[in-house]
């Protein structure tokens, strides 16, 4: 099968197809000097560059960019085969994968996207389980469910039509939906009361357990994932940074190397890094890294003070409340005609 990019029809089909074949050999262009980089990258690293698994995101991506702009051009059109054009949908996704995973790198951004790359890790260990419900309903429901025939009262019930659409169907229906209308009320049911008491059961298990584990599951890793998220990003960052000067040759650096600087603790900061603090980015010599340098706990000594502080006022809000409580029962007492005095003796 082959499709068709351009037209003929169209009004614009000319200057499309001038657009494709420029955009194609744009990505074409770059997608090879991607893979040169890949292929340094793979020379210095050797077995630990296939140790990492996003490297094999970025060889995937730039393979399946090269065999897709690489479509055969046909006369006066631009065609690429159907194997193409998965591929193309492949490196699209990919694409975009691998920016959001250069994005942790970053120091907003970073963060978030290290945290989601652990909660997802979570989401793996705890995925086999949910498999094991997945196959225990879905080959359940396939048995009761199933219809042999094609009429058109049965095709309500086409999702159970074998074991693996059952397992997809019921994968879908783990999200919440079920077509409970469609599959119970639209055909007759072969066995009724067992389908109804699995039904039941499905839900119990899969939307409202099921669900509500992995989301507590990931409520309570957050505390700990957002506290090795900021070391982690950081030793991410060094890895970048030792990548790079990996790749640049020993008299570049020596031209861009800074032997001398000079360090301003008292200055204020400039508009500019200003704005580059909202992103996260602080120069080494910023007045708040100084700071935080020379007096490393006052942030300690700050957050101590205002826990005596808060423990001082609940004492003075206890012994308040205490005497009010004692108040209150020498009242009672009174009214009562009982001694408290006596009452100790």
């Amino acid at each position: 099968m082959t499709i068709n990019l351009c037209s003929v029809s169209t009004e614009y089909s000319e200057s499309r197809r001038d657009f494709l074949r420029v955009a194609a050999a744009v990505l074409l262009l770059f997608s090879v000097v991607r893979l040169g980089f890949e292929a340094a990258q793979m020379l210095i690293d050797r077995v630990n560059y296939f140790t990492d698994w996003e490297n094999w995101i970025e060889l995937i991506l730039f393979v399946s960019a090269i065999l897709f702009a690489s479509g055969a051009y046909i006369q006066c059109c631009v065609c690429v085969k159907n194997w193409q054009w998965q591929l193309g949908a492949a490196a699209v996704f990919l694409a975009w994968l691998d920016l959001v995973l250069f994005m942790k790198k970053l120091p907003l951004f970073g963060v978030y996207v290290v945290m989601y790359i652990q909660i997802i890790y979570t989401f793996l260990r705890f995925m086999f389980l949910a498999l094991l419900f997945i196959i225990a309903f879905g080959l359940a429901f396939y048995m009761l469910f199933v219809q042999y025939g094609e009429s058109d009262e049965e095709s309500a019930r086409e999702p159970f039509r074998n074991p693996a659409r059952s397992l997809l169907k019921t994968m879908v229906m783990t999200t919440g939906e079920f077509e409970f209308d469609t599959i119970f009320f639209d055909t007759e049911l072969d066995f009724a009361v067992v389908s109804y008491l699995l039904w039941i059961i499905f839900i119990i298990f899969m939307p409202v357990l099921l669900t509500n584990l992995l989301v507590g599951l990931a409520v309570d890793d957050i505390k700990q994932v957002q506290e090795d998220a900021e070391l982690k990003r950081l030793a991410l960052q060094v890895e970048l940074t030792l990548s790079a000067e990996k790749l640049i040759s020993r008299v570049v650096k020596r031209r861009f190397l800074r032997k001398r600087d000079s360090v301003y603790p008292n200055r204020e900061n400039t508009y500019w890094e200003v704005v580059q603090s909202f992103w996260g980015v602080e120069r080494y010599d910023a007045p708040s890294r100084i700071s935080r340098a020379v007096h490393p706990q006052q942030e300690t000594e700050e957050m101590l003070l205002q826990q005596n502080r808060k423990l001082t006022d609940e004492v003075h809000t206890l012994k308040a409340t205490v005497n009010e409580m004692s108040l209150l029962v020498h009242k009672m007492a009174e009214s009562q005609g009982i001694d408290l005095k006596d009452t100790r003796n």
